[in-house]
């Protein structure tokens, strides 16, 4: 039951910011700057900040672009993933573009399950362009790496996953994506990003 209200309720959020964005710019006009709030201003762009139990995930905000190879059959990935803190900081959604001739797209939702008590419990509920929905979580940040484990929310064949993040320094970044094999974790794909 937790699972599916902690799911109902990202999917609720991700509407929300969506029709926020569009009734901010019908209701300002085209050239008006949208309005936020908990918006901070920094050198002429906008940003809003994480609330205190995702802030250690401040260092991933920013565009980043990344290139990597699929481990199968070692064709190339370009991609680009964009980190922002959104409705007041309690998330940060991230958005993942693969360039053509590849075609995946993502838009996720990371933030803090305050019910989870000591167990310090993240989650990340990951929308595609394929219908795709999956709910990964994490217990946070280890030293400069985060690994997201989790499932897909649809019916269907269940594979269990994990994507890690490796922060290299301030500037680039290390992500996997991995499928489980029995015991084993099998390597999907690779990227290496920069920040732009």
């Amino acid at each position: 039951m937790k699972l599916a209200h902690c799911c109902i309720t990202a999917l609720l959020l991700i509407a929300i910011v969506s029709l926020g964005a569009r009734s901010q710019t019908r209701a300002s006009g085209p050239t008006a700057k949208p309005r936020s709030v908990g918006v901070v201003e920094s050198a002429g762009k906008s940003e809003q900040s994480l609330k205190p139990e995702l802030a250690p995930m401040n260092s991933f905000i920013g565009e980043w672009s990344c290139e990597g190879e699929f481990a199968s059959n070692h064709a190339k990935i370009q991609s680009t993933i964009s980190f922002s803190a959104e409705l007041d900081g309690a998330w940060l959604q991230v958005r993942h573009k693969d360039l053509p001739p590849n075609r995946y797209l993502s838009l996720e939702m990371w933030g803090y399950d305050k019910d989870a008590g000591d167990a310090k419990k993240y989650v990340a509920i990951i929308h595609d362009n394929f219908g795709g929905v999956r709910l990964f979580t994490s217990s946070g940040l280890t030293g400069a790496s985060l690994t997201w484990t989790g499932d897909t929310l649809l019916a269907g064949k269940k594979t269990l996953q994990r994507f890690s993040y490796q922060m290299e320094n301030s500037t680039a970044m290390n992500v996997k994506w991995e499928v489980s094999v029995g015991e084993n974790w099998r390597l999907g794909d690779e990227l290496n990003c920069s920040k732009k």
